[in-house]
């Protein structure tokens, strides 16, 4: 078998045709950069003349103006430089505060740690005196349970004995041994509601005692009348001189203090002694003589006091009239009066 006859196709070659277009291209950018160099080069010579044509320009007040401004960033600076040094003293300052700050709040740290011990010691001791608390609180129970028992033992011996307490009477006489006084009481009982003179039965009131600082008020003018009529009555002088004995009952401090004040003429000539409220005393017989008299002196010295309480009364109203005619007077000529007057 025969082969074919090849045919042989013509061919085409780019290389001249890219080699004429790089020249072209090189040659246009040469003429490129020497129009570009000339312009430049016409345009800085035609700067240089219109320049050169153009009168000078004067730069005195811009050169003035720059000088202003650096005088002005002169002073800012110095300003600066100030605030600078006060800043970093004030910074000095508080390093030095900080440091004694910090010192402080280590001594505080230091104290709140002694403290809190101290707080724990106490709690311990609180708990261990607590805990004694506790068994002397128990004892003391117990005493009282025992107390309150032997209180209740006595309650009823004192019951038992009540009866025969009620139907015995007692008598207040002077001791008779060393040291003791021969003298006889006057018997002054003082209760809650009034001064007794016994054994006569005749009973003192608040009213009485108005005027007790007053020399011869009832009960000192009823004292006098009744010493003076012992010793009248007491011719040999056995009984001794008498003297007031206060028989004080347990509600009668009051008018044992009110006794004791208009007891003017004794002094310390004066004896008491502390009774129940219960207990019946025997003074002895009533003299009805000496009532009578008692009683007399007593009324008149009641006349007395109550003479001398209007007397004085109508005093007091006098110095009030007057004090209150001065005030009258004094606002009357625009001035204004004291409390005094």
């Amino acid at each position: 078998m025969k082969r074919g006859r090849r045919v042989s196709v013509p061919t085409l070659s780019l290389f001249p045709f890219l080699a004429v277009l790089l020249c072209t291209m090189g040659i246009l950018v040469v003429f490129l950069y020497i129009s570009v160099r000339s312009a430049g080069e016409q345009a800085v010579l035609k700067q240089r003349q219109a320049a050169a044509t153009e009168p000078p320009v004067d730069h005195t007040a811009e050169i003035h103006q720059l000088k202003s401004q650096v005088t002005l960033d002169e002073i800012r600076i110095a300003s600066w430089q100030a605030d600078r040094e006060r800043q970093t003293e004030a910074l000095q300052t508080a390093r030095v505060r900080q440091n004694d700050l910090l010192r402080q709040i280590d001594e505080l740290r230091g104290e709140i740690q002694t403290l809190a011990e101290q707080r724990q010691q106490l709690r311990r001791s609180q708990t261990d005196a607590l805990e004694s608390g506790r068994e002397q609180l128990e004892q003391l129970e117990l005493q009282c349970a025992e107390l309150s028992r032997q209180i209740d033992d006595r309650n009823e011996q004192l019951a038992r004995s009540e009866p025969l307490r009620a139907t015995t009477t007692y008598s207040i006489v002077p001791h008779d041994g060393p040291g003791g006084s021969g003298r006889r009481p006057i018997y002054v009982e003082c209760t809650r509601d009034a001064v007794i003179l016994q054994p006569l039965g005749i009973p003192l009131t608040a009213e009485d005692f108005v005027e007790s600082g007053m020399a011869g008020n009832p009960l000192d003018a009823a004292l006098a009348e009744i010493r003076d009529y012992w010793i009248r009555t007491d011719t040999a002088g056995a009984d001794g001189r008498p003297y007031p004995l206060m028989i004080v009952r347990p509600d009668g401090s009051a008018s044992y203090s009110a006794a004791r004040r208009a007891m003017n003429s004794w002094t310390d000539e004066f004896g008491y002694e502390l009774i129940d409220s219960d207990l019946k005393l025997d003074t002895g017989a009533v003299d009805p003589e000496l009532r009578i008299a008692v009683e007399q002196v007593i009324d008149r010295s009641r006349r007395v006091m109550a003479q001398y309480h209007q007397e004085m009364e109508q005093r007091r109203a006098a110095i009030r009239l007057a004090e209150a005619g001065a005030r009258r007077e004094a606002t009357v000529q625009g001035l204004r009066a004291s409390r005094s007057g």
